[in-house]
């Protein structure tokens, strides 16, 4: 037995100490317009494309009570034409490009990007100045409603109508007290969005679609000079406006335990939800638990999966 296991210890003194991966570093120029739009410029010229991103502090945890769903809503408002662009045109003229248009809405943020080949970066940044600074121009009463019908449908086919749909939102209100700005989820209450009038709706846009309150990235095949040059013709006569203030908490996030039970005729199986308080998104601990959640339940073989999926089929799925 010893001489087999001589070899084997020489074998493994000899594998080199794994080495640490340096920190990736992106070479981003940064600088800000006299009306507060901050800006990252990022040249990669790898592929024929650029990205542009404009990024906007406000979510559902901006909304007021009685008024929820209004950062959601103009997720949808900004793709329906603005000053120069009538409804339908930016899509398709970035499809032309070989690009695309999308957005999302969080908590804490609505976010928008385009996509498309690099010689169209001067109508993209065109298009998305237009629509900050003009989308009020063209917004009336059947604009509204047509796109709070959508929102609507939205809620019915994500949340009301399929199995499970509800848990995000008896979630939300089982974490967090009624007043709390995380209490409610970003799609709305419908009674909130159907009492929602044009001058409501108007004054979220004019309060938070400012550039003191935005972000804007662009990255890809691009000259920065050129890039910087763009921004400023088309974005810097955009009035400044005030950087959204942090929503007032309410009371604080429920610690004690809370045990909620529901029915869904539509579920054809039970679902259970375990949930923590956790550390905000990128402070210390946050990047610790994205890597937890991997360990848990990324994969056949992960720590979750594999004991209560595969091998003792107790669960259909399992997710962290």
């Amino acid at each position: 037995m010893k001489r087999q296991l001589l070899p084997l210890a020489l074998a493994c003194a000899l594998v080199p100490a794994v080495a640490q991966a340096d920190e990736p570093r992106i070479a981003y120029q940064k600088f800000e317009l006299p009306n507060g739009l901050k800006v990252y410029v990022i040249e990669d010229p790898k592929a024929p494309t650029v990205y542009e991103v404009l990024w906007f502090e406000v979510g559902s945890k901006d909304e007021v009570a009685n008024r929820t769903g209004f950062a959601h809503l103009f997720e949808h408002l900004m793709f329906k034409g603005s000053a120069h662009l009538p409804d339908g045109l930016m899509d398709r003229l970035l499809e032309s490009a070989g690009g695309w248009s999308n957005a999302f809405t969080s908590s804490d943020m609505t976010v928008y990007q385009n996509v498309a080949a690099s010689n169209f970066l001067e109508q993209i940044l065109w298009m998305e100045a237009d629509r900050f600074a003009g989308l009020l121009d063209t917004f009336d009463k059947p604009k509204l409603d047509n796109q709070r019908d959508v929102v609507l449908n939205e809620r019915r086919q994500r949340y009301e109508n399929v199995p499970y749909g509800m848990a995000w939102e008896y979630l939300a209100e089982a974490l967090y007290p009624k007043d709390h700005p995380y209490a409610h989820t970003a799609i709305g209450s419908p009674k909130d969005l159907q009492a929602a009038t044009l001058a409501d709706v108007r004054a979220f846009f004019q309060q938070f679609y400012v550039p003191a309150n935005a972000v804007l990235t662009v990255v890809g095949d691009q000259e920065i000079a050129k890039t910087k040059a763009l921004i400023n013709t088309y974005f810097g006569s955009i009035p400044g406006g005030s950087r959204a203030a942090t929503p007032a908490g309410g009371a604080p996030p429920k610690r004690e335990p809370v045990h909620l039970a529901t029915s869904d005729d539509k579920a054809k199986l039970p679902r259970v939800t375990l949930a923590w308080h956790t550390p905000a998104l990128y402070t210390p601990g946050d990047a610790e638990l994205d890597l937890l959640s991997t360990v848990l339940t990324d994969g056949k073989t992960s720590r979750l999966y594999e004991p209560l999926v595969y091998r003792s089929k107790l669960a259909k799925d399992v997710s962290a």
